[in-house]
């Protein structure tokens, strides 16, 4: 979040010019970056807010080729799960409609950031530059799953969220995942599995406002 304007700066790309500071630093970064760059990594640590298992996305919304080279990058990765995109704005995502190769990596949340996710993040950084022969050396092998569709939950009012999964755990359709409720306990919402999956990423945060995230699940 940029102070001056309170914006979040992933969110302020395409940038502007003429815009506020937020959108100036976007216009910047990318045309001064975009145009030199063979491919871009977006290193995410979840919100604070967030409960998240570690994963990266990649893009299926620009040309052919770039999802392609994203795609192989992505592979490389010590995530257990790669998970397909067709967002379009974002810092990564704007690249990919620029034409450059790109991936978002998420590892973290909960305002934590332990020494084992640090080395497996830094791991993640040294299997790229060697998957572009800046470092010498191959990649082994990686165990991903791809994740070929996601639903993402979003609170339908203020309230107070209640989660009913953990991460990672294997839900089936229907399967209650959470629920909101009022202050005094009048149930507002019940979030249940569109499909068979498994829950990528919810929010710890007790209060809500309407629009915010709720909950992440994913199949293969």
């Amino acid at each position: 979040m940029v102070p001056e304007d309170g914006v979040n700066l992933n969110r302020a790309f395409p940038g502007d010019s003429a815009g506020s500071l937020s959108a100036r630093l976007a216009f910047a970064l990318e045309t001064a970056l975009y145009p030199e760059a063979d491919l871009l990594a977006d290193l995410h640590s979840g919100d604070c807010n967030e409960a998240l298992h570690p994963l990266v996305f990649f893009p299926t919304a620009g040309e052919e080729m770039v999802n392609q080279v994203s795609l192989a990058a992505a592979k490389v990765l010590t995530v257990p799960y790669r998970v397909r995109s067709t967002a379009k704005n974002g810092l990564y995502s704007w690249a990919v409609q620029r034409g450059v190769p790109a991936l978002l990596i998420e590892r973290g949340g909960q305002g934590l950031w332990s020494e084992q996710e640090v080395d497996a993040c830094c791991e993640d950084v040294r299997s790229l530059l060697r998957h572009l022969e800046i470092m010498p050396g191959g990649n082994p092998p990686r165990d991903q799953l791809e994740i070929t569709e996601t639903f993402y939950a979003e609170a339908e009012s203020e309230g107070f969220w209640y989660p009913a999964v953990g991460l990672d755990q294997q839900v089936r359709r229907g399967e209650l995942l959470g629920h909101l409720e009022t202050l005094s306990g009048h149930r507002l919402q019940e979030v249940r599995a569109e499909f068979d999956g498994i829950v990528l990423y919810y929010t710890i945060a007790l209060g809500v406002r309407a629009g915010d995230p709720l909950i992440a699940y994913g199949h293969p």
